[in-house]
């Protein structure tokens, strides 16, 4: 997430139609029309029009340039070998990021339809597919000698259990359209452990810093979907302990980041709501981590 400060300076430039003047500028680099703000969290998002269809989008700080870049790239390879990823779109000059105002864009197509998350108790059909359609993404992984390793853990580097993952699988990034299951946002692409990426998918059915229940029917049924289309070994589920204790350090680290400069004065009630509830999910990742 980006800072919250960063939320809060960026929201203050909204109009009351929901337009932002910095995604307007960059929203002409792909002859957009005013893009309409969405949501602000790891980006500034926002859908706009633009001749024959529409984009997101995905909006940070020109320091997170190079992310942005490495996102985009990993999505338009993922979606040229036939993986369930959205397309990244790219600009008039042909570039999957744009500079303008201090802050850098790049641009997915839009995939219509619910993601995963909103279809609330129907979200048990469609688990064995999304673990097919993370196992696609693993399979035919871009390359990636480009994108950082996050962990350093003594495991198996072997292709067969290492290599290109989304970072951010859950349900929320799924949507189901007319195609069927499509990620989005690939935001937080980067080499680490198949695994490691099927416990961050199916956190909503574990402890805070733990692995998920595979026993309970929506991760039971996801592990089902994802040995379709390839291998998910006994060893490999074995790790997850340590990867979710590896995910909860960096996710706690992180949190501490946004917690260290304190609540402003002239926050808005909704930025300090949102330190609230980071505060307390530190906490909580706190006293699970000193447990185990």
């Amino acid at each position: 997430m980006l800072p919250i400060e960063e939320l809060v300076r960026f929201g203050q430039g909204l109009d009351k139609d929901y337009r932002h003047p910095v995604a307007n500028a960059l929203g002409e680099q792909w002859a957009t029309s005013p893009p309409l703000f969405v949501r602000s969290s790891a980006t500034h998002v926002f859908v706009a029009g633009r001749e024959g269809d529409r984009v997101v989008l995905r909006i940070r700080p020109d320091d997170h340039a190079a992310a942005l870049e490495r996102a985009a790239s990993a999505a338009s390879a993922w979606s040229a070998a036939g993986a369930p990823m959205v397309a990244a779109a790219p600009s008039l000059e042909g570039r999957h990021v744009e500079l303008g105002d201090g802050y850098a864009a790049m641009a997915l197509e839009v995939v219509e339809g619910p993601t995963l998350d909103e279809l609330g108790d129907d979200l048990v059909d469609h688990a064995a597919d999304w673990g097919e359609a993370l196992a696609g993404l693993h399979a035919v992984g871009p390359a990636g000698r480009e994108l950082p390793v996050i962990a350093d853990l003594p495991l198996p580097r072997t292709p067969d259990v290492f290599g290109v993952v989304h970072g951010d699988p859950e349900s929320d990034n799924v949507v189901l359209g007319d195609r069927g299951l499509c990620f989005v946002d690939p935001d937080e692409v980067h080499q680490g452990w198949f695994a490691a990426d099927i416990a961050f998918a199916l956190r909503d059915w574990a402890p805070p810093g733990g692995p998920p229940d595979l026993s309970a029917e929506v991760p039971r049924r996801f592990v089902e979907g994802y040995r379709r289309v390839r291998s998910l070994t006994e060893d490999e589920l074995s790790w997850m302990p340590q990867l979710a204790r590896s995910s909860a350090r960096r996710e706690l680290a992180a949190h501490e980041r946004h917690l260290a400069p304190g609540t402003s004065e002239d926050w808005p009630e909704w930025a300090v709501r949102l330190q609230r509830r980071i505060a307390e999910r530190a906490d909580a990742l706190r006293a699970n981590l000193a447990e185990r």
